[in-house]
C-alpha cells in the first residue's frame, strides 16, 4: 500500500514543516492497523510500500475537485511527483 497525501493548491495548513509530522503520524497509524489486522485475521494482510508518504501538491484548488466535469481536464507537466529525502513532494 502506498500512502498518499493529496494537497490542493489553496491548502495553507499542510506546510513543509507539517509534512514530516503528518508522514510520521500516517506511518504510525498504518503500523497499528497492519498489526491489528494481522492479529485478528492471523495472517499478513497488506504491505506498506517503502519510501514513506507520497505528497501530491496539485495545481488546482479544493473547489476544482468538488465540481462536476463534462470533460477531462488537460494534463500538464506541472502536476508531477518527485521523491526527496525519504519523503515525496511535488512542484
Amino acid at each position: 500500500m502506498l500512502p498518499i497525501l493529496f494537497v490542493p493548491s489553496d491548502n495553507a495548513e499542510v506546510t513543509a514543516g507539517a509534512e514530516q509530522r503528518i508522514a510520521t503520524l500516517v506511518e504510525e497509524h498504518l503500523g497499528v492497523v497492519q498489526q491489528t489486522y494481522r492479529r485478528l485475521l492471523q495472517t499478513g494482510t497488506f504491505a506498506i510500500a517503502d519510501g514513506g508518504l507520497a505528497i501530491y501538491r496539485s495545481k488546482y484548488p479544493h473547489s476544482y475537485y468538488g465540481r462536476q466535469h463534462t470533460a477531462t481536464p488537460k494534463r500538464s507537466g506541472q502536476d508531477h511527483i518527485r521523491r526527496t529525502q525519504g519523503a515525496v513532494c511535488c512542484s
